[in-house]
């Protein structure tokens, strides 16, 4: 009789775990449509400009044009254009900001060890999208990556050149950044 028991409840605390497992992601922004190849938008994405008082921005601008582009062209909606090439529009992107801000704890749990080492890696760039006449859409966007007892460092040239850096709280700022602008120029065409 046990086993039995044991059985059936077994099967149905499985059930609902089986099933949540393939539900789909409410939380998350619907993904981005695809559409023919004939369709795709043309963009020229102009290097990204470093207009941030820090100089350690400068070398991040070179990793930051280039995923743009992969994200853009990864989205099957735009294809980027190359030098000479004729394109429908032009992308322009700056990075404004690159900081580290301490994040205000609200509630402390009993002098918790980590109360005041919480920081936040902050990555803020505009854009603008135009056809080289008129300006379509410009905006600021921000990107943070929230650290807990780790020192948040800029990443050096082995980093940028090995691509660990999309793994270091400023890249995945970054990351996030270049995320919502992709999906903000998407949400448009």
């Amino acid at each position: 009789m046990r086993a039995l028991f044991a059985c059936g409840l077994g099967i149905l605390l499985a059930g609902p775990c089986l099933c949540g497992c393939v539900a789909p992601d409410t939380d998350r922004a619907p993904p981005i449509r695809r559409v023919d190849p004939l369709e795709r938008v043309s963009v020229r994405v102009l290097e990204t400009r470093n207009e941030s008082p820090s100089a350690q921005a400068a070398g991040l601008t070179a990793a930051t044009h280039a995923l743009l582009v992969q994200l853009l062209e990864r989205t099957g909606r735009f294809e980027a254009a190359g030098a000479g090439e004729q394109a429908r529009f032009v992308l322009e992107t700056s990075i404004t900001a690159l900081r580290v801000d301490a994040v205000e704890e609200g509630v402390i749990y009993r002098d918790a060890p980590a109360a005041g080492a919480r920081r936040r890696a902050l990555v803020e760039m505009k854009y603008r999208l135009g056809d080289g006449q008129r300006v379509f859409l410009e905006g600021d966007l921000d990107g943070a990556c929230d650290v807990v007892n780790r020192p948040i460092n800029a990443p050096g040239e082995q980093e940028l050149r090995t691509g660990a850096y999309w793994n270091m709280p400023f890249g995945i700022a970054t990351r996030r950044c270049l995320d919502k602008l992709v999906r903000t120029i998407s949400d448009i065409f």
